[in-house]
């Protein structure tokens, strides 16, 4: 086992001799296909090469300040395994070089023949994006998990120019300049500062599962979704999940919330039903819980299903902390 696990980075290393070189790694088989991750730190670079033929292996390509730099220097990487209980990570390390990292990014997903399916960065610039852009066509999953906020001119690249399929995370706050005319088109979405984001931009999604924090909207905005909905207006959705803070909205009277939050819809207290599935995969990681108590179904003009929850959270007697709104789409032909 542990010959076959140190065979990536022998295939990597012997590949970075000569040309003649990759030729001859590029037409071995490789007979546990891998995938490629990349995360993009302030300080550093990472690949990690993951099979799931080696469930607890980890591959990782590291760029960044390390002790042992004058080793990498004259022998221009460095080969190091760590044991962490039943996990084992395989380090191949090179000086912090962002023009060889993106080098090295092309290079291993071409020997190996396998895309980019995962890339994470800390801080966006216009740059980073601009080279995620450059590396293929699209990105399954794609994540911005620091808290810079993201300027305009990059903010419109990933919302423009990427193209995303799985799943996109965003973290930061956005530039007040950006302006959200739609989302992200890819099968979920997940934005933690979504502030901004304005009713519009929703009803014209067409992401699978939606889940915005810090919202601004307000009760009356969550009956105008369900009534778009139910006209048959959102035929991709599966499940939407709205956070709203203090901050963002006061609410003085609860009766008045609920009266413009139902006004003039249909629908009945939920009740168990062994059709609806209990969790949603929102990525390769994270799973979603679906809203079962407290629950009301609206039925669609197609004939699908929708369970929605508001699930308001105080501090002490009356004093309001915020709210989440839910709405899991199921029943239909399509669901």
């Amino acid at each position: 086992m542990v010959k076959k696990t140190k065979t990536i980075f022998i295939r990597i290393d012997f590949s970075l001799v000569s040309k003649r070189a990759k030729r001859i790694v590029k037409r071995i088989t490789i007979s546990h296909p891998i995938e490629i991750k990349l995360s993009i730190f302030v300080d550093g670079f990472e690949i990690y090469l993951e099979s799931k033929h080696f469930p607890g292996h980890t591959w990782m390509v590291v760029f960044g300040n390390v002790e042992e730099i004058d080793v990498i220097k004259r022998k221009g990487s460095m080969l190091q395994q760590m044991l962490i209980g039943p996990q084992v990570e395989f380090y191949l390390i090179f000086p912090l070089d962002l023009k060889y990292f993106q080098f090295l990014i092309q290079h291993i997903s071409d020997i190996f023949q396998v895309p980019i399916r995962e890339v994470n960065i800390e801080k966006p610039t216009f740059k980073l994006v601009e080279l995620i852009c450059s590396l293929q066509k699209s990105i399954p999953i794609f994540a911005i998990f620091g808290k810079s906020k993201i300027l305009n001119k990059t903010a419109k690249l990933i919302f423009k120019r990427m193209q995303i399929t799985e799943s996109c995370y965003l973290k930061s706050e956005f530039s007040n300049f950006f302006k959200f005319d739609q989302l992200i088109n890819c099968r979920c979405l997940k934005l933690s500062n979504g502030s901004r984001v304005p009713l519009n931009a929703i009803l014209s999604s067409k992401n699978e599962i939606l889940r915005i924090e810090n919202s601004r909207l307000t009760h009356s905005d969550f009956n105008s979704i369900l009534k778009h909905w139910k006209c048959g207006k959102m035929p991709n959705l599966n499940y939407l999940e709205i956070g709203m803070s203090q901050q963002h909205w006061l609410i003085d009277d609860y009766d008045d919330l609920n009266e413009q939050m139902f006004a003039n819809l249909d629908f009945e207290e939920h009740q168990p039903d062994p059709r609806r599935p209990t969790h949603l995969w929102f990525d390769d990681d994270i799973i979603l819980e679906m809203p079962v108590d407290h629950a009301y179904d609206i039925i669609g003009d197609d004939g699908s299903i929708g369970t929605f929850r508001l699930t308001l959270y105080r501090e002490g007697d009356d004093h309001f902390r915020g709210l989440t709104f839910e709405f899991h789409v199921w029943g239909g032909a399509n669901k």
